[in-house]
C-alpha cells in the first residue's frame, strides 16, 4: 500500500462506518465476481451543469508526434533558483523570508536552535493534531514559455508522527489566489532520522508565483525541516505546456515518470483541496469524488515508465507498482469522498474496483490492506 492511502482517509465516525459497511459488502461478493455490485464504476455526470473545480493545465491527452520536439536533457541540466534563506540560518527573531500558518491554539511552531540536519538550525512544528500546520515561504516569480520543471528538495525528520508531513510547492494566480499545491509524498508515521524528500512539478495554468510550503498536518508528533533546494529545468514546448503533451514532446527524458505520475497526482491533489475546503458540502464532496474517479481513469503507460527506468537506472517493476497504488488511492479516495456525498451507489463502485484490482495480490497490494489502514485511520481519529 502506498504510504499516502492512509493518509488521506479522515472520516466522521458516521461515514467510517458507512465506508467500512461498503467495503464488507463488497467483501461479501468478491470471491463469487462483482455482478451483484454493479460491476462498472458509475457515471460521472451528475446533471451539475457547473463545471468541475480543477487545475486544469490544458492536458486533455496525449497527442500529436512522438517525438516531434529535440530532447536529450539530462535532469542534471538544471538551474539554482533562489530561495531566500533555504536553510533557516539567517534572522534574529525569526527566519528571514519563511513565515508560520497559525489557525488555532493546537500546535506549535519553532526556529529551532537545537535540531538540524547541518548547520545550527530548522524549521520546527509540533502537535498539530486537530490543526493544518505550516511554515511557507516568501512568494517566487513563475518563469514563463516552454516546460517550467521545478523541482523542490530538503531534509525532513519526524517523532511520532502519526498525520501528514510533507513539502509542497503551492501555485497562486495574479491576484494572489491559490490555484493548488504540488505535494511531494507523505512520509511513513512513527519515527524517522532525516530523509530526502522531493516533489517536482509544473506550474498549472494561470501561476504567477509560487511558495514553498513545510507541512505537518493532524500530526500529535513533532517535525522538523532544513535544507531545502529549489532547482529549474527548463525544455522546449510546441504550444500550451501540460504533463499529457510533455510524455508526447519530450519521451525520452528523465522527467518522463514524473509527467505519468503527475498526470494522476495533480488531479488528486485538486480533488483534495476541494474535499478539504468543502468537508460537510456533500455537492463538493461529490465533485472532489469525481476529479478522483478522473485521476483513476488515467492508463498506466507501461512504455513510458519502461522508458523512464531505463534512462534513470530505476526499476520498472517497483514504477509499475506505484503507479497502481496510486491508482488504487484514487479510487479509495473517490469512494470515501462519495460516501461524504451520501451517494453509497457511487462510492460501492468505485470500491468494489479496488476489491477487483486487488483479488489476485498480482498487480498491487492486498485488498484487506485496505481496511485495515481504513481501521487504523479510525483508531487515530477516536
Amino acid at each position: 500500500m502506498s504510504k499516502r492511502t492512509a493518509r488521506l482517509l479522515w472520516l466522521t465516525p458516521t461515514g467510517l462506518t458507512v465506508l467500512l459497511l461498503l467495503i464488507l459488502f463488497s467483501f461479501t461478493f468478491a470471491d463469487n465476481g462483482l455482478d451483484g455490485l454493479g460491476g462498472d464504476l458509475p457515471s460521472l455526470d451528475d446533471g451539475d451543469d457547473g463545471s468541475l473545480p480543477t487545475i486544469d493545465d490544458g492536458d486533455t491527452g496525449v497527442t500529436g508526434p512522438v517525438g516531434s520536439v529535440d530532447d536529450g536533457a539530462p535532469v542534471s541540466d538544471s538551474s539554482l533558483i533562489p530561495l531566500k534563506n533555504a536553510s533557516f540560518e539567517q534572522g534574529s527573531d525569526s527566519p528571514v523570508g519563511w513565515r508560520p500558518l497559525v489557525e488555532s491554539l493546537d500546535g506549535s511552531y519553532l526556529w529551532d536552535t537545537e535540531v538540524a540536519s547541518s548547520g545550527s538550525r530548522s524549521l520546527f512544528i509540533g502537535s498539530t493534531r486537530y490543526a493544518y500546520g505550516r511554515w511557507s515561504s516568501d512568494a517566487v516569480d513563475v518563469q514563463k514559455g516552454g516546460y517550467n520543471w521545478y523541482t523542490l528538495t530538503g531534509d525532513v525528520k519526524t517523532d511520532q508522527n502519526t498525520g501528514e508531513v510533507y513539502l509542497a510547492i503551492a501555485w497562486f494566480d495574479e491576484k494572489g489566489a491559490m490555484l493548488t499545491s504540488s505535494d511531494s509524498l507523505m512520509l511513513a508515521f512513527g519515527d524517522l532520522d532525516w530523509q530526502s524528500v522531493r516533489v517536482t512539478a509544473l506550474p498549472p495554468a494561470g501561476a504567477v508565483t509560487f511558495s514553498v510550503w513545510c507541512i505537518s498536518n493532524h500530526n500529535a508528533g513533532f517535525a522538523w525541516f532544513d535544507n531545502l533546494e529549489l532547482r529549474l529545468t527548463q525544455l522546449p514546448a510546441r504550444g500550451k505546456a501540460s504533463y499529457a503533451q510533455f510524455l508526447v514532446e519530450h519521451p525520452s527524458h528523465p522527467l518522463v515518470l514524473e509527467a505519468h505520475s503527475m498526470r494522476v497526482g495533480s488531479l488528486m491533489t485538486a480533488a483534495k483541496w476541494i474535499r478539504e475546503d468543502g468537508f460537510y458540502d456533500p455537492k463538493a464532496q461529490l465533485k472532489a469524488s469525481q476529479l478522483y474517479a478522473e485521476a483513476a481513469s488515467v492508463g498506466r503507460l507501461d512504455g513510458v515508465l519502461q522508458g523512464g527506468v531505463t534512462v534513470s537506472g530505476g526499476d520498472f517493476s517497483e514504477e509499475k507498482g506505484a503507479f497502481e497504488d496510486l491508482i488504487d488511492e484514487a479510487l479509495l479516495s473517490a469512494g470515501i469522498a462519495a460516501t461524504r456525498a451520501d451517494d453509497p451507489t457511487a462510492a460501492r463502485g468505485y470500491l468494489s474496483k479496488v476489491v477487483e484490482r486487488n483479488r489476485d495480490e498480482t498487480v498491487t497490494e492486498s485488498a484487506s490492506e485496505f481496511i485495515e489502514a481504513i481501521f487504523e485511520e479510525g483508531n487515530v481519529n477516536d
